[in-house]
C-alpha cells in the first residue's frame, strides 16, 4: 500500500449484480492521476478480485469480438475464436446451446459493458468481458493463449438467484 499513489477522490461508476459475482466501478484520483477500479465480489460480497483499467489490447479485442459473435447469433464466427483443440470439444450447436442457456439465466443480451485484461502469464490470459443483459450484468472469463487463440470460456452453468434486500434499520 505504501508504493501505490496517494489516493484523492473517488468516484463510484456502477455495481452491477450477476448470477455469481457482482462488479464494482469505481474511478479513482489519485496523485498520479485518474485510474479506473474494477473490482468483483463473491455472492457473500467478498473480494475475489480486482483490476486497474489498462487499455484494450490484442487478447481483449478478441473476447469482446467473440462475445459480440455470440450475441448476434453468428456461433460459427464465434467458434473460429477457438483454438483447435477447443473447436474439437465445442462443435458450433454445442455453443449455441451454451449461449441460450446462459441467457435464460441472464435475459437477452445488451450490450459488452466493459473488457478487462485480468491477468497475464508466458502462456495464457485471462480476460474478463462484462456483459450487461436484460435482467443482470454478468462476467464472461475468457481464457487465451499466446497466440491469442481461446482456450477455455466460462459460461456461468449455476445462477444464484436475485435475493430480497434487506429491510432498512429504523
Amino acid at each position: 500500500m505504501r508504493t501505490q499513489p496517494d489516493l484523492l477522490s473517488w468516484t463510484l461508476l456502477s455495481v452491477r449484480g450477476g448470477l455469481a459475482s457482482t462488479t464494482v466501478e469505481a474511478s479513482l484520483t489519485t496523485s498520479d492521476g485518474v485510474r479506473d477500479l474494477f473490482i468483483v465480489l463473491n455472492p457473500e460480497g467478498e473480494l475475489t478480485g480486482y483490476h486497474f483499467d489498462l487499455t484494450d489490447a490484442k487478447a481483449s479485442r478478441v473476447a469482446a469480438d467473440f462475445v459480440r459473435s455470440l450475441s448476434r447469433g453468428h456461433f460459427i464466427s464465434a467458434r473460429s475464436f477457438l483454438s483447435l483443440p477447443l473447436q474439437e470439444e465445442l462443435t458450433t450447436a454445442t455453443l449455441q446451446s451454451r449461449w441460450m442457456q446462459l441467457q435464460r439465466s441472464t435475459g437477452n443480451f445488451v450490450r459488452v459493458v466493459r473488457v478487462i485484461e485480468a491477468s497475464q502469464s508466458d502462456d495464457s490470459q485471462l480476460v474478463l468481458v462484462n456483459t450487461e443483459f436484460n435482467r443482470l450484468t454478468d462476467n464472461l472469463f475468457v481464457i487465451l493463449n499466446s497466440n491469442n487463440e481461446i482456450t477455455g470460456v466460462d459460461f456461468p452453468q449455476d445462477p444464484n438467484p436475485p435475493q430480497k434486500a434487506p429491510a432498512p434499520a429504523r
